[in-house]
């Protein structure tokens, strides 16, 4: 099966507070610890290289960055990325095409830039996506998502919710709803999708003015068909704040 990988990483990173991308922050790399000057973008490349490396059931072909529309955004995406020596390698290795598309205002509309140059240009049967700011992805989860997605169209990881959570009322500071947590989890990237379902899906999502942060649930609202998951890592975490890294 032929596979590409869709990171989104053309936010501002604003809540880091430290005037930075937090995609550019150096971290050390877990996979290839004799490289110690990498980055989390880096980090995030490398542990799809290495899922994909020797798979007998998959070829990743391509991985499209949504980067921002800044005038050296590309070079400081290639600067972060090729921070790491092994990404080069493997890249060539295993020639993959590493391409950079403008993002957009919202996530959602960042990731539809680059299914539609996946669509105008290679058309893959499966594409995967995952946050550039979630660094501590294993290989093993990638591949396990890859292989439940090939059988069952699309699949996600879950976390179970360690809080018990309130569906609240913003409008007078009141909790609305007591929420089961047994019922409930955390989704978390990577997340895999047969791709033309996925594609279709988000058109329709834009024609309908339907908004979400999240792409199991357009594929849910928009192709009538289920995600499945399989069980997440509390480990892989995204970086949203200075304190998460």
């Amino acid at each position: 099966m032929i596979v590409s990988v869709v990171i989104p990483a053309a936010g501002s990173s604003t809540r880091m507070g430290v005037g930075k991308k937090k995609e550019f922050l150096p971290l050390p790399s877990v996979l290839f610890p004799k490289e110690k000057k990498t980055t989390v973008l880096a980090c995030v490349i490398q542990a799809f290289l290495v899922s994909f490396e020797n798979s007998p059931e998959f070829t990743l072909k391509w991985i499209i960055i949504a980067i921002p529309q800044t005038q050296n955004a590309e070079k400081e995406v290639r600067d972060a990325i090729f921070s790491s020596k092994k990404i080069k390698e493997l890249l060539q290795k295993m020639n993959i095409e590493l391409c950079f598309v403008p993002g957009d205002d919202t996530r959602q509309n960042s990731i539809f830039n680059c299914l539609e140059f996946l669509k105008l240009n290679h058309s893959p049967e499966q594409v995967t996506i995952h946050d550039g700011a979630r660094p501590w992805i294993k290989p093993e989860l990638i591949y396990e998502i890859s292989k439940l997605a090939k059988e069952k169209g699309a699949a996600a990881p879950i976390i179970p919710c360690v809080d018990t959570l309130k569906e609240i009322d913003a409008t007078d500071n009141s909790i609305k709803q007591h929420l089961d947590r047994s019922k409930l989890g955390a989704i978390q990237t990577p997340q895999a999708f047969d791709f033309e379902t996925l594609y279709q899906a988000n058109l329709k999502a834009l024609e309908n003015d339907f908004f979400s942060t999240d792409d199991t649930e357009i594929w849910s609202v928009f192709s009538g068909k289920k995600v499945f998951y399989c069980e997440g890592d509390v480990q892989n975490k995204k970086i949203t704040y200075k304190s998460d890294i």
